[in-house]
């Protein structure tokens, strides 16, 4: 975080709930915008009034954006993935107890068609992994999705972007590998 003009500056990943993370990383991936626009649209996305950003000289968007690249947080091939969610009383699990995280073919089939909605792609990621043990039929219903999403949009961040990665190294290692082996058995 960065204080400007007495207004404090999200801008590191343990500062920001999942939405506004989902909402950061979508306008970063933006090719159709500049530089200089993203960043003051992720700023804008993260809770700086618009009339605070108006006013900014470039040395202070510089400052912001300087400490948008420092690392604070540690990633490492260790992270633990939470097992649980608990958002007004009840309990969602990413993956049984005693067992490993491993995504179902259902959830890796939603999973990829969430990607094109790059605007609140990790919300709908801990939507989908994260369910309700005691439902069986509601677990992929669309609205069951969508509201968990809202419920799971407020959440930290940080402790979840382990499934992130776990998720990625999925969709671009198994399969591609998975299709590139059967191509060569064809």
């Amino acid at each position: 975080m960065v204080t400007i003009k007495e207004h404090n500056f999200i801008t590191q990943v343990h500062e920001m709930t999942v939405e506004q993370f989902s909402k950061a990383t979508a306008i970063f991936n933006d090719e159709t915008k500049l530089n200089v626009e993203k960043y003051l649209d992720v700023i804008e996305s993260l809770g700086a009034p618009p009339e605070i950003v108006d006013e900014l000289t470039n040395d202070e968007l510089f400052q912001i954006i300087k400490s948008f690249s420092e690392k604070t947080t540690v990633f490492d091939n260790d992270h633990t993935l939470p097992r649980t969610i608990t958002r007004n009383g009840w309990v969602y699990e990413a993956f049984p107890e005693g067992e490993e995280f491993k995504i179902k073919a259902r959830d890796l089939a939603l999973i990829e068609k969430a990607v094109n909605n790059k605007e609140d792609f990790y919300q709908t990621l801990l939507s989908i992994l994260f369910k309700d043990p005691n439902l069986v039929n509601e677990t992929y219903n669309k609205s069951h999705l969508e509201y968990k999403k809202s419920l799971l949009s407020k959440l930290p961040a940080e402790p979840y972007l382990g499934y992130l990665t776990e998720v990625s190294k999925i969709l671009t290692e198994k399969i591609s590998n998975a299709f590139k082996t059967a191509q060569e058995t064809a």
